[in-house]
């Protein structure tokens, strides 16, 4: 049986990703994601990170999905009337050249019935029928 820090090692390289640095794949780039580690197994968190569309046709984001957590959406934080909310994205357009971040106060990925003990969280991004998968680490809020 492999220790859990080779797990970790291993997945990274099937992915061929960690977080925190670049994927690249069908002209789309992802840079510096992760998921804010939960406080307790079953509560909710957040990912962050940036898409950059690198290619010379829109590509739109329908579906993030998270190892690390039972359902996910995509979400934009909203101030209005001194009031913060959250609306949920059905889908966010990325235009030729337009890299879009997912920031605390903006666009985030919402995770839901998270597992607080893990470290890495395969992540599944969705544009239309291609689907893109890479490892993301679990780190504490910065």
């Amino acid at each position: 049986m492999l220790r859990p820090e080779l797990h970790v090692l291993v997945f990274c390289l099937v992915f061929n990703s960690c977080g925190g640095q670049k994927y690249e794949e069908q002209g789309l780039e992802f840079r510096n994601w992760y998921v804010v580690k939960p406080i307790a197994d079953g509560g909710g968190t957040v990912a962050y990170g940036q898409v950059r569309n690198a290619s010379n046709m829109q590509k739109n984001l329908r579906q993030a999905d998270f190892s690390c957590a039972a359902t996910t959406a995509l979400h934009e934080t909203v101030i209005s009337a001194d009031r913060v909310t959250m609306k949920a994205l059905p889908e966010i357009a990325i235009a030729p050249g337009e890299t879009v971040s997912f920031e605390p106060g903006h666009k985030h990925i919402m995770l839901t019935q998270t597992k607080a003990g893990d470290s890495i969280c395969a992540a599944a991004f969705t544009f239309g029928n291609t689907t893109i998968k890479f490892a993301v680490r679990v780190m504490p809020r910065k």
